[in-house]
């Protein structure tokens, strides 16, 4: 059972008696010229056509006083709020279940009639023409979605069960533009070692403009898609997601992106360097004193609170050390980050550019976007090239935490013998940028140090990073058992 709103939707209630329909009024209230002979051959022939994998658009769907009305019905509903590694949006109960209850189906009247519309046999056999899918079976699977500012499905291909056409109905506003974000992105698939993955850069983009219907084909490894994270703060992007289903699964399943994600190791960052531990009996002396030259806060340099730390890692499993650089060498590298968001107009929930962090050719760009997408600064800099940001990044990753006595540091207040490490400069464009959970691609266990710095020289921007809300921080998640119902279900009914 689940609560939306006031109504209470239950798969136990009886199933009502269903009327009879007929060939002229089971498309209701469908736009009749979408399904005229000449449009579905002109739809049919275009599908095939479109770039980077066949989509098409269908403009008018229904009368827009009726679609306002589907609006009105799921705005007045109470969103589920859900948010994964994968996605963050407000989601509807399936509206399959609807008219299981006679009381939530005399609230929800014109949901259902498009329900009921989409899944006639007259529709499906249109959907099935236009985009040569073959037969589409009977299964309903449909619900709605809000999407605010920040709200963003990083990208996927759709690929679960007998999933064969997807679609998006839009109930945005009629004034949508491009830089309120939210877009429909669609990426080209490129080879690499026998598996086909997502470019970095979308291909195309559609806008969610209202009573339009984006669809496409369900491929493994080929309908790599995503929503733009939605930049608007007035504006709320508010859609129908649903999928036609086939009677058995595609080909190629294996493929996936789901299957992808779970078989990655993050092996995009260079080989592993060993290091020579320190005995017990070496003091860290030399060591200290080198990083309090270096810049490091003199505070957690002590013996005492290297102790401290100490215990409270080897308690909790990690720490945070706040203001681990002295103001002087953290102010540097903070004026770099914020003109460098400045000159690319990242941030501040400005529309971003797709090549925005190309500040000059010691960057280089990551993915793939089904995984993650950042900026990788490269590990050869050339000083007389490289942009400010680069210069101090690099600064502090070939001096400071690639050095013998941060690494022996990092073992002091851990307690953990570390015999190999790893070190990268990594951007992330506001926007743009991200990591999905992965799991570590070495067979034992292993130590994450992350040195970060974000635009927070203002109290309202300090606030802002301590809520969470604007994203960029880390997570370590327990890997959950693929058994358990209630995570199968998320990711089912969000990807």
């Amino acid at each position: 059972q689940s609560t939306w709103g006031n109504l209470r939707i239950s798969t136990q209630m009886e199933q009502p008696t269903k009327r009879a329909r007929t060939a002229d009024n089971e498309l209701g209230p469908i736009n009749p010229k979408l399904l005229d002979p000449e449009n579905v051959k002109r739809l049919s022939e275009e599908y095939l056509t479109k770039a980077p994998y066949p989509h098409c658009v269908l403009h008018e769907l229904t009368s827009k006083e009726f679609l306002e009305n589907v609006k009105e019905e799921l705005l007045q509903l109470q969103g589920h709020y859900k948010e994964t590694d994968l996605f963050k949006v407000y989601q509807s109960p399936d509206f399959c279940n609807i008219d299981m209850n006679p009381e939530a189906a005399k609230q929800l009247t014109h949901i259902t009639q498009l329900r009921d519309a989409l899944y006639s046999p007259s529709f499906r056999e249109f959907m099935a023409t236009i985009t040569h899918s073959g037969p589409l079976s009977t299964k309903t699977d449909m619900a709605g979605n809000v999407y605010t500012q920040g709200y963003h499905l990083l990208n996927h291909d759709d690929v679960i069960g007998t999933r064969k056409i997807s679609y998006i109905i839009y109930l945005s506003d009629d004034d949508w533009k491009e830089t309120d974000g939210g877009s429909l992105e669609l990426y080209a698939s490129v080879e690499k070692e026998g598996t086909k993955i997502p470019d970095c850069i979308p291909t195309a983009r559609v806008l969610p403009l209202f009573n339009t219907m984006g669809l496409f084909t369900v491929v493994p490894g080929q309908s790599f898609h995503a929503v733009q994270e939605v930049y608007s703060a007035e504006k709320k992007r508010v859609s129908i997601q649903g999928w036609f289903h086939a009677d058995t699964a595609p080909e190629g399943s294996e493929n996936a992106s789901l299957q992808q994600v779970k078989r990655f190791c993050d092996q995009v960052a260079g080989p592993w360097h060993s290091i020579q531990n320190p005995s017990a009996a070496v003091a860290l002396t030399d060591d200290l004193k080198f990083l309090e030259q270096f810049g490091v806060n003199p505070v957690y340099l002590k013996p005492q609170n290297i102790h401290g730390a100490r215990e409270q890692f080897q308690s909790q499993g990690f720490l945070q050390l706040q203001k681990f650089l002295k103001p002087t060498l953290a102010n540097e590298a903070f004026r770099a980050l914020v003109a460098a968001d400045q000159l690319d107009r990242l941030g501040n929930n400005q529309y971003p550019n797709d090549h925005s962090g190309m500040l000059s050719n010691q960057w280089e760009r990551v993915g793939p976007p089904h995984i993650q997408r950042f900026m990788m600064l490269r590990e050869e800099t050339d000083p007389s090239k490289a942009d400010d940001l680069a210069k101090i990044l690099s600064q502090l990753r070939d001096e400071l935490v690639c050095s013998s006595a941060f690494s022996n540091f990092v073992q002091a207040i851990t307690g953990v013998e570390v015999a190999s490490r790893r070190v990268i400069a990594r951007r992330f464009r506001a926007g743009l940028d991200y990591t999905v959970a992965t799991a570590p691609d070495t067979d034992g266990a292993r130590l994450d140090v992350s040195l970060c710095f974000v635009d927070s020289l203002d109290e309202e921007k300090n606030e802002l990073w301590d809520s969470g809300d604007c994203g960029g921080f880390e997570c370590y998640i327990r890997a959950e058992d693929e058994t358990n119902p209630e995570v199968v279900a998320v990711y089912n009914h969000h990807s």
